[in-house]
């Protein structure tokens, strides 16, 4: 009866607290904040009114760490190694002059705040890395992952996950050799995880790609299978030393060049929103243990100021004066890593389990990061869901960073542009725009703007003339001469990016058409209203696609059958769009 009274219990608090995100996330939408931030507030607000109990806080933090491996499976598929290699150099410097300047910094502040030697060194390790739960998901969120910003946060975010990977092992192997580190323990675990990264790609390139292939025809056993692999290899990761989560994101890294990809994302996305909102539930119910305390309230207010003022500036720093990226990629990376980590928790909470930090003090440093970890989530994921619009409105004072010499413009176009069409965003719905201009017999001129690395090299290779760049930077807009255009066309669904475009353009030349792309209806008024002369909305003419297509095989409904084969192999030759 106990049991069932306990799930009674739980059952009552999870409806309550998602009744509650749900408020919550109805009140943000109002004024445009992020849903996330919702979340946090549900489970601070049950944890306020003193309904969260031992049993229920357990059961919380167990989904959510499902939905941290779900994640991280998700971003496994979406990503790839090979994706980062254009940006493996920069990834690498700014990860290492991060961390360091970083926990330097941490360190200092934490003396000065009067803790301990011993301390200062978790808080400064604490301070280092970011969130890439967040991040992930809210550049997923913004399409963004692809762009040359959101690659390279995700780079030093998977470097990040590393350190604190190994430095967790590094604290684990400490408290098992009995406060004596041992190195064999370290060499055993780099051969152990080589091993099991090995065997991983053995069984990805030997079995799933059969098995996938048989299974496609029934979706429901496809969610199963690939469900079922996520678990299997995370579950295997933990028994060899490693974390859930390491295992999930391989397991996804090994299925990412599959052409069954696209299904199995679909699929999976519902289920994994279900328990990230659990995962921020049981972040927001940790408030409660702190939020009486007026000191430690005090220092992690001090903290949390120094990962979202001076952490971003480090990075900007290293981007753009060290490495050359202009200001706009640097700002955005920068805003994305403003926050610290999940794994900024489990390093104080291992450090007082093993016996490195003693006492009261291990209670209030474990508090401390975690009011720190809540503020910088919170602040930082506003931060990002408004980056652009932050950007424009700071640009004046960041022109101080922009390096003399930027690396990123690519194919700088020598010509006069005239009587030309622009295009802008050449992936997905762009690439059919793409070959139609291609394919014309009147051999219009055009130029191509791309933020995708991967997406212009290709053009580059093409001999097509086209820049690498943001098509709000004033340098770009310039070098594609507005007032002769002959037509503007942007696949690119950011709403802000548009509206300057629709901006600059008509202030350029009045008469000039701009056809722009928008994912949410709403936003669709406000560029007609801006001076959009079309504005595609990919949802509704989605539909009127599909309306179309059965207008015109409504007497031979099996024909459409034929069109699958054509349709996959095009999905297969796109499968590195996200």
């Amino acid at each position: 009866m106990g049991d069932v009274t306990g799930f009674t219990a739980i059952f009552f608090e999870l409806s309550l607290v998602l009744f509650a995100a749900a408020v919550f996330g109805f009140i943000l939408k109002i004024f445009r904040q992020p849903v996330i931030l919702a979340y946090i507030l549900a489970g601070a607000m049950v944890g306020f009114i003193g309904l969260s109990r031992d049993l229920s806080m357990a059961a919380f933090e167990f989904f959510g760490r499902i939905g941290i491996a779900l994640l991280l499976f998700m971003a496994g598929i979406e990503l790839s190694f090979a994706s980062l290699k254009r940006v493996g150099k920069t990834v690498v410097l700014t990860s290492v002059g991060q961390m360091l300047f970083t926990f330097v910094l941490a360190y200092l502040l934490a003396k000065a705040l009067s803790f301990d030697n011993l301390t200062s060194l978790y808080l400064g390790f604490a301070m280092t890395f970011s969130s890439t739960i967040l991040v992930v998901k809210l550049l997923s969120e913004k399409k963004n992952l692809t762009s040359l910003s959101g690659r390279i946060s995700v780079g030093v975010l998977l470097s990040q996950d590393l350190v604190a990977i190994l430095l967790l092992i590094f604290l684990t192997g400490f408290s098992s050799a009995g406060q004596e580190f041992l190195p064999s323990f370290l060499f055993l675990t780099i051969v152990k995880g080589a091993g099991f990264v090995i065997f991983v790609a053995a069984l990805a390139k030997l079995f799933l790609p059969k098995i996938f292939h048989y299974i496609s025809d029934s979706s429901e056993l496809l969610f199963l299978t690939a469900i079922s692999w996520a678990f299997a290899m995370a579950s295997i990761a933990k028994a060899v030393g490693f974390s859930f989560e390491i295992g999930a994101f391989l397991a996804g890294l090994a299925i990412a060049n599959s052409m069954f990809r696209f299904q199995i994302s679909a699929k999976i996305k519902p289920v994994l929103d279900f328990f990230i909102v659990i995962f921020f539930i049981a972040l927001g119910l940790k408030i409660t243990a702190v939020w009486n305390i007026s000191q430690i309230f005090l220092w992690s207010l001090a903290f949390s100021a120094f990962v979202l003022i001076l952490k971003p500036l480090i990075i900007m720093l290293l981007m753009s004066k060290f490495f050359g990226h202009k200001i706009r990629t640097s700002f955005l990376t920068a805003v994305s890593l403003s926050q610290i980590s999940e794994f900024s928790l489990v390093l104080v909470v291992l450090g007082g389990a093993i016996g490195q930090l003693s006492g009261a003090l291990s209670d209030q440093v474990v508090a401390l990061v975690s009011l720190t970890a809540l503020i910088t989530i919170a602040v930082s994921s506003f931060l990002i869901s408004h980056d652009v619009w932050l950007f424009r409105k700071l640009s004046p004072i960041l022109g101080i960073f922009e390096p003399k010499h930027p690396k990123e413009i690519k194919n700088i176009l020598e010509k006069e542009l005239s009587d030309h069409v622009v295009l802008v965003g050449c992936d997905r719905m762009g690439k059919d725009v793409l070959d139609f201009l291609r394919n014309r017999d009147d051999h219009q001129s055009f130029v191509l703007v791309d933020f995708n690395p991967e997406i212009v090299d290709t053009l580059v290779a093409e001999n097509l003339e086209v820049l690498f760049g943001d098509v709000s930077d004033p340098e770009i807009l310039e070098k594609l001469n507005l007032p002769s255009a002959k037509l503007i066309i942007s696949t690119v669904p950011a709403v802000e990016d548009n509206l300057t475009l629709i901006a600059c353009a008509k202030s350029a030349n009045p008469h000039l058409p701009v056809f722009v792309t928008t994912s949410q209806m709403l936003d669709g008024v406000r560029l007609y209203n801006a001076g959009a002369d079309y504005v595609t909305v990919p949802r509704l003419d989605a539909g009127k696609h599909l309306a179309r297509m059965l207008s015109d095989h409504w007497g031979k409904l099996g024909e459409i059958s034929k069109l699958k084969e054509r349709h996959l192999a095009e999905l297969w030759e796109r499968r590195h769009i996200v």
